[in-house]
């Protein structure tokens, strides 16, 4: 992939008025820099598409005449000089995280004089804007409305005779992860048998459509589209879109450079959307989308889920579904397919689903299993997954001297105490340690000695690399006994449903509890509380709890919202 830079655009304006002017000769103590934007302490965030806006303006000095301001980011100069009032500049990616940008008055001679300029900033950048070589992501937004296309019905779909082990063979490591996933308990061991005949006939069906261009401009298809989240988000909503396609006939497609990286194609799809999008011409797949926002900041959709029937209400042909959430818990408690859907894939319904759908790529998976060889297996392990940037929200002071807020003694204290008292203590315990913080390491060494490890990497969402780390860290924690997960947290839901345990929560007030599933926490069930069908006593599964807060089973449905 060719290297991706970021344009910022840098303005200087020197202050007007002959007072302010320095003359030749001047020694430019009383030169001042100030940075305008990105301001001290924001949070901007970095699009390639539209770059972030640089603005410096400078007192006291006159440029290029007297010198230059000279720009150094996190502690590292830059050949970057502003020899003009307005510059555009180029600058590396910029990944997550706290920046410090300095900005400097140097004379002539190259001395530096006068006061900096210095904005600590956290970004984010949007990653999946980026098109990368070998899987083409669509930059323009669906739109318009279109007639819609008929997928068979599921009782119709057929085989054609292949045999569903033909699909693909297992390496070693990947066998490993599989069987463990499959033995775990749970309210499903393995795949249900009606889940796995659903899983065939559909991806025959699957297969045969896509390998027949003429059926793309009849068939309905669903395009799941990722949002710039962490890897719990993506892997919930890519679940939920699937299941979505699922009910509604539709052949399911994913648009997305971080999923088609990590993730192998699931047995017997083909779900690249690059194909369709470089064969059908652009206005006829446009007039005919729609796209489909379950966001978590977009309430208006989420009733919809649970009151409608979706091939009614979203009839176009091509349909783009743009989420961050865990959206099937409102599919299922809709009366049109909740019985389907648990007939389908049991109680055990996302976890049924993931272990289907997510199949991390090789390199993955071989981590995940060598980690599991080499410290978990044959001891009594807990894997201990702590975010320390919590949906509380970020103090940009703390982080930028490398701690989160929500870190605090107390908090960190919660998940060892957790994890220790979760296994009968002895010389073969091990605990594996999934953070978004490295600082916690050496804290965890402090708790729980040598039997504390982790895998090396660099936490990041900025790269296509930091996600796969994740997915490294998810897999290896389905791996272990027990678990013990942050609240409100989708990266801990992951493990959990892909292994069924039922995990241990640490709260915000640094208790610990055992869920009520291994199921992940739908967190907008609160979005459906107007909608026309909703009935809060009966639509209640374990699901909609109150994520986070500690219910007993025989409370949920007086509790629920």
């Amino acid at each position: 992939m060719a290297a991706r830079h970021f344009l910022l655009m840098a303005v200087l304006v020197s202050m007007d008025g002959s007072a302010l002017l320095a003359s030749p000769g001047d020694d430019y103590h009383h030169a001042k820099v100030f940075i305008v934007s990105p301001q001290d302490l924001s949070r901007p965030w970095i699009d390639y598409e539209r770059p972030e806006e640089i603005r410096i303006r400078v007192e006291g000095a006159v440029l290029p005449r007297d010198g230059v301001v000279r720009i150094s980011l996190n502690g590292r100069g830059t050949d970057v000089a502003f020899e003009s009032e307005e510059q555009r500049v180029a600058l590396p990616d910029l990944e997550d995280g706290v920046h410090v940008l300095r900005a400097s008055f140097h004379d002539n001679d190259g001395i530096e004089r006068g006061t900096p300029a210095v904005s600590t900033f956290f970004s984010r950048r949007y990653l999946e804007l980026i098109v990368h070589e070998d899987y083409p992501v669509a930059a323009e937004a669906p739109r318009g409305d279109g007639s819609a296309g008929h997928l068979h019905d599921v009782e119709e779909w057929d085989m054609g005779g292949r045999s569903w082990e033909e699909w693909g063979e297992q390496t070693e490591d990947e066998a490993l992860v599989l069987r463990m996933w499959a033995r775990r308990g749970g309210h499903n061991r393995g795949l249900p048998w009606e889940a796995s005949k659903i899983f065939r006939v559909y991806a025959d069906f699957h297969q045969q459509v896509m390998a027949n261009q003429s059926l793309w401009s009849t068939n309905d298809f669903l395009i799941y589209r990722t949002m710039d989240r962490g890897m719990g988000n993506k892997l919930e909503s890519l679940v939920s879109s699937f299941v979505f396609a699922l009910v509604t006939n539709r052949v399911f497609l994913v648009d997305s450079t971080t999923i088609h990286h990590v993730l192998k194609p699931p047995r017997g799809l083909r779900w690249h959307y690059s194909p369709l999008a470089d064969f059908l011409d652009h206005d006829f797949l446009y007039e005919r989308s729609k796209l489909l926002d379950l966001r978590w900041q977009n309430k208006l959709e989420f009733p919809n889920l649970l009151c409608k029937d979706l091939r009614d209400t979203y009839q176009s042909q091509f349909l783009f579904v743009f989420s961050d959430q865990y959206f099937l818990p409102a599919m299922m408690h809709n009366i049109r397919y909740r019985e389907t859907v648990r007939d389908w894939f049991g109680e055990d319904l996302f976890g049924t689903v993931a272990r289907y759908l997510i199949a991390p790529k090789e390199s993955i998976m071989s981590a995940a299993a060598q980690h599991y060889r080499a410290h978990l297996q044959g001891r009594k392990n807990v894997g201990i997954q702590l975010r320390t940037a919590t949906m509380k929200g970020h103090d940009i002071a703390l982080m930028a001297e490398g701690m989160h807020p929500f870190a605090w003694k107390d908090w960190v204290d919660a998940f060892f105490k957790c994890a220790y008292f979760s296994v009968t203590r002895g010389d073969n315990s091990s605990y594996f340690i999934a953070t978004d913080n490295t600082r916690v390491h050496p804290l965890a060494r402090n708790h729980l000695g040598s039997e504390a490890n982790w895998v090396e990497h660099a936490v990041t969402r900025s790269t296509i690399a930091g996600h796969a780390d994740a997915l490294i860290d998810i897999v290896t924690l389905s791996l272990c006994d027990d678990l013990v997960i942050t609240t409100m947290s989708t990266f801990g839901y992951l493990p959990a449903a892909l292994s069924s345990i039922v995990p241990l929560v640490v709260t915000y007030h640094s208790t610990c509890y055992r869920d009520l599933t291994s199921q992940p926490c739908f967190h907008k069930w609160s979005y459906l509380h107007d909608a026309s069908c909703y009935d809060r006593h009966s639509m209640v599964s374990p699901e909609v709890r109150f994520c986070g807060i500690y219910i007993p089973p025989e409370q949920l449905a007086d509790a629920l919202w």
